[in-house]
């Protein structure tokens, strides 16, 4: 980012979104303007409007302190949460409303993304290919009754893909209106960043009053993975993915399968989770959930058969690899069945060899690829927050407990049955 608005060209317009990008960042990064009076800033703020702060000395009344008044002014002029989040979601039972939501408050940060926009994408492609090899699983799986099929087949059929923005929504004219409200000011950051608040807060009632056809789905695009949105029944692709090395226009097929292919398909199965089961075909909330204890006595059997082999390689405690069993089980799920999907398309388009792969075959390429993405490193003390707060395994023993479970990358690579990902505790196929 600070590459592309250094090397810009300087804007002469000061309405235009680059104006306002490029002297909003350059009022961040004057640091001795800032500093110098932000200290002051904050303590008038703080003083005048927040009633003091008791780590401020001289500034702490608790005569004058209001929690009410303290805490609407944090969400409403200082874009703070505490407590709970504020926000605009699609109404879950009224097609083309939005309703308010009070969300747990959480520590975030937008992420980083810039637009890519490609012609002869073939993510689509692959989303098809995926679908229909789910489809057909799905048809001959002995997990579901027939009724819980058919409706689940109707999902799938109008589950919708969506790459990147939308070109309506990269046209200038309409990212120039979007910003039209924001006043940017050359050396005053905490100004800007306070008028960003105020004026992110009147898009969020804009996208209350008036919601845009997007608006279901719009805020997958600054995730970090991947989404499936029930309210859209559709699968959103951030545009920060569409780049290397999980992505290029020019990478073989396999490749593409094994990396983005894999978290199409696991955002794919949300849709038929005990979750997405209560969402029907239109993204509206049913008024009886298909999920029966019948599914839910699978899913956990499953589960518990992916824990008790897990259990057997896995470096992890018992504890966390029970706890994340549920996950674990989507995610061979999920490779599974892109592996078929990428199977199924080279028997219909035989994939070439490509340069500097000549000693691998395709398939190979595929395992090579999801590996890669799923290539991290994390300090000992991120670890430790994962194993303790998150739902999921770590990396490399999540790729471990994956790999044993698919007797097709031992053939692929020819393990020998007493390797260490040689498959030795089966589990059943759930879809």
């Amino acid at each position: 980012m600070r590459e592309l608005l250094d090397t810009m060209d300087e804007p002469q317009d000061v309405n235009s979104i680059e104006w306002k990008l490029k002297t909003f960042y350059w009022s961040c990064m004057n640091v001795h303007s800032y500093m110098k009076s932000g200290l002051d800033l904050i303590k008038r703020k703080i003083i005048t409007e927040l009633y003091g702060w008791n780590l401020i000395r001289d500034t702490w009344d608790l005569r004058r302190w209001e929690f009410d008044v303290v805490l609407t002014r944090l969400h409403a002029e200082f874009g703070v949460s505490p407590f709970f989040k504020v926000t605009v979601v699609p109404d879950p039972r009224r097609e083309g409303h939005n309703i308010i939501k009070l969300l747990p408050s959480g520590f975030s940060l937008p992420h980083r993304s810039y637009y890519d926009r490609m012609p002869n994408n073939p993510l689509h492609k692959i989303f098809n290919q995926i679908r229909y090899t789910f489809a057909n699983n799905l048809a001959n799986s002995r997990w579901y009754p027939l009724e819980v099929k058919a409706q689940l087949t109707s999902k799938l059929n109008n589950m919708t893909l969506a790459v990147g923005y939308p070109n309506r929504l990269l046209d200038l004219g309409v990212i120039n209106a979007y910003y039209e409200d924001y006043t940017i000011f050359i050396k005053d950051f905490f100004q800007n960043l306070q008028d960003s608040i105020r004026n992110a807060q009147r898009q969020l009632e804009m996208k209350l009053i008036e919601p845009m056809p997007e608006s279901k789905w719009m805020d997958a695009l600054s995730e970090e993975s991947v989404s499936y949105i029930h309210e859209a029944n559709k699968i959103v692709i951030p545009p920060h993915l569409l780049n290397p090395p999980l992505f290029h226009r020019n990478y073989p097929m396999a490749m593409l399968y094994g990396s983005l292919g894999v978290q199409i398909a696991r955002a794919m199965l949300r849709a038929v989770d005990s979750v997405g089961l209560a969402w029907n075909s239109r993204g509206q909330l049913t008024s009886r959930s298909i999920y029966t204890n019948r599914s839910l006595d699978n899913l956990r059997g499953l589960a518990d058969c992916i824990a008790a082999a897990t259990m057997e390689v896995s470096r992890e405690t018992d504890a966390v690899v029970k706890r994340t069993a549920y996950d674990t089980a989507s995610e061979v799920d999920a490779v599974r069945q892109t592996y078929q999907a990428y199977v199924s398309l080279m028997h219909h388009q035989p994939q070439p060899q490509h340069p500097s792969f000549e000693n691998f075959n395709t398939t190979n390429i595929f395992f090579m690829a999801y590996a890669g993405s799923l290539c991290s490193d994390m300090t000992a003390e991120e670890k430790d927050i994962h194993r303790t707060c998150y739902s999921s395994l770590i990396d490399k023993p999540k790729l471990e407990a994956v790999l044993t479970q698919l007797p097709e990358f031992s053939k692929d690579f020819s393990c020998p049955k007493d390797s260490y990902h040689f498959p030795k505790r089966l589990c059943a196929q759930f879809h």
